[in-house]
């Protein structure tokens, strides 16, 4: 019989960049992380995507959930380091810088 596990890791982010701060409450959406284990996560919440970096914090950070009708709050992971993120902007690139783009990869 197999048995399919999934591991579950918390991660504490700090997103910097937004016009504001008060749009990330709003979206309802998931969050994709590209690359969780290199050195510069890329994560996309809704519309925005951001350009991360691993840095140590000192101690460790303890996070929380609101429970669901109530004040409290429950615990549900910790974290010795976090991601700090920059918003990028993605410009979409034209047919013809693509194209010369191309060709000077060849060349090379």
């Amino acid at each position: 019989d197999y048995v399919n596990m999934e591991e579950e890791t918390v991660i504490l982010v700090e997103l910097t960049g937004l016009p504001n701060p008060d749009v990330i409450k709003q979206i309802n959406g998931p969050c994709y992380i590209l690359g969780v284990n290199s050195d510069s996560p890329v994560i996309q919440v809704g519309n925005f995507v951001f350009n991360g970096q691993y840095k140590d914090i000192i101690g460790s950070a303890l996070l929380f959930e609101k429970g669901v009708g109530s004040n409290c709050l429950n615990y549900c992971g910790k974290s010795f380091k976090k991601v700090c993120a920059s918003r990028v902007v993605l410009k979409r690139l034209k047919d013809e810088q693509t194209h010369e783009q191309k060709d000077a990869e060849k060349m090379e």
